[in-house]
């Protein structure tokens, strides 16, 4: 890791637990920066941790600006070290330190909850948010994803209002930004022992291996009422199954669909999603998908019950984050709709504060496409079409280079100009704009935002990169944020 002239790397293969964390002390003109060696035990380095997560910083960090401040003692002509508890106090109040630069513990964990193409760095949406609203006031992301921005604005105290075309993403940012009640904990935790007996139940009367597909499905359709449980909803017929059994191994096949029809009877909405959301988490992993951004079939055998226990480990990660998110998820709230960013007539006039988007970039991504299987096991196929996705990869790469990005620009048009009438005058509107390509030809997203943004009644203030934006500090969820630009629109 660096920090500027602060570079820092460290070895935690020590002898008795000792951590060793090696740095240089330089500015970026010197050729030859002094180093030092700083060694912390094995109690140190958990207290280190819980400062670490005290402060929302990495421990990486931490020992950075205890390095700095020790240079600064050096050129000061000090010599004293204090590293890394002696400024615990003085961490919050510090003017260099922006919390809002990183999400909190908790938010981490959230944010995580459920993978999702595209999804920008969360440092982005924080940092936008802190510094051009209040709290209690109004954040839009009209291309909500998995609700990064709504759960940053609900973080800082903000009202959140998501849009997304997709009903999973939908789904994922209602969970993400819904606090969970005990009754709802106590659902969840029903759905998973009832699912667990009748998966564990339909393996102990059945031989799978044994069985010819059809004698398998009767047999299969036969358990449900000794659970109570009607019929099988995803899997009516054997040619559902044949199609399915393509991508998915029959293990998993019937482990989903038993798992999924135990959560529909779940009478508490809150549960129910949150059941669903670890189901849909699973099912890349437990298919023959190669991958998240990647349609590749590739072959995958899974043993009786790991989709079964896959989910459960989900479940229970799922619980735990939210239960530490509980009492912040309550400091605000989050309404997220289905629907075309493009169309926002059910949002009042002038009653939106701050909007933050991430459009997604031409003939980059198909999300339907990307999540059609996830949309097959929660019964959402029929609640989204491709032809209404901004910047769909099926429609542009068929197009040529000129119309494609005459069309792309039609669309950023039409967004903006249904978020002018939502946004109060004088506040700003953030989009972060990527690179993309038609045929091997760059697509200017930044040229788009910005041309058809004066025809709509804004005024670029600032176009920055959005690694700015996210301080310059990478981690594992903001490794692209590189390429990527945020465009400042203040409406006039």
């Amino acid at each position: 890791m660096s920090d500027g002239a602060l570079g820092l790397s460290s070895n935690s293969t020590g002898q008795r637990g000792v951590r060793h964390f090696r740095a240089g002390l330089g500015r970026p003109s010197e050729s030859k920066a002094p180093r030092l060696s700083v060694s912390i035990d094995h109690q140190d380095y958990h207290r280190l941790v819980r400062l670490a997560a005290s402060s929302q910083r990495s421990i990486a960090w931490l020992l950075r600006y205890g390095l700095r401040k020790l240079f600064d003692e050096l050129e000061g002509g000090g010599s004293q070290l204090e590293l890394p508890f002696g400024f615990c106090s003085s961490v919050p109040n510090d003017p260099s330190l922006n919390r809002a630069a990183w999400p909190s513990t908790w938010a981490r964990g959230v944010h995580d909850l459920h993978p999702y193409p595209g999804r920008f760095a969360p440092q982005i949406p924080a940092q936008l948010i802190e510094k051009w609203t209040a709290p209690g006031e109004v954040v839009l992301d009209p291309f909500c994803g998995s609700g990064t921005t709504l759960l940053e604005a609900v973080r800082l105290k903000r009202e959140a209002i998501g849009v997304d075309v997709s009903p999973l993403a939908v789904l994922i940012s209602r969970v993400k930004c819904s606090p969970l009640a005990d009754r709802d904990l106590q659902a969840v935790q029903a759905s998973v022992a009832w699912a667990s007996a009748l998966v564990r139940g339909f393996y102990n009367q059945l031989q799978v291996g044994k069985r010819s597909p059809g004698q398998l499905l009767l047999d299969f359709r036969d358990h449900y009422p000794r659970f109570g449980l009607e019929r099988p909803s995803i899997i009516p017929d054997l040619t559902r199954v044949d199609r399915l059994a393509a991508w998915f191994p029959r293990e998993s096949i019937y482990e989903l669909s038993l798992i999924r029809d135990v959560l529909e009877q779940c009478a508490l909405p809150a549960a129910r999603d949150c059941g669903l959301v670890a189901l849909s988490a699973i099912v890349v992993a437990v298919s023959c998908q190669e991958s998240e951004t990647r349609l590749r079939k590739v072959r995958r055998q899974l043993p009786a019950l790991a989709t079964l226990r896959r989910w459960i480990g989900k479940i229970e990660r799922m619980l735990s984050h939210l239960k530490h998110a509980e009492p912040a998820l309550r400091t605000a709230r989050a309404r997220v709709y289905q629907g075309d960013a493009r169309r926002l007539n059910f949002l009042p006039d002038n009653s939106v504060d701050l909007v933050v988007m991430s459009p997604p970039y031409a003939n980059t991504l198909d999300y339907r496409a990307m999540q059609r299987h996830r949309l097959t096991w929660l019964g959402l196929e029929d609640g989204w079409e491709s032809a209404t996705e901004v910047g769909s990869h099926r429609r542009y790469s068929r197009g040529r280079m000129s119309d494609t990005e005459m069309e792309y620009e039609r669309e950023i048009s039409d967004v903006l100009a249904a978020i002018r009438k939502a946004l109060r005058p004088g506040r700003l509107c953030a989009v972060v704009v990527g690179r993309s390509k038609v045929q091997g030809l760059p697509v200017d997203g930044v040229g788009c935002v910005t041309r058809t943004a004066c025809h709509h009644g804004f005024a670029v203030s600032e176009v920055q990169p959005a690694i700015r934006a996210a301080m310059g500090r990478l981690t594992p969820m903001s490794r692209n944020v590189g390429s990527e630009q945020i465009v400042l629109l203040r409406r006039q």
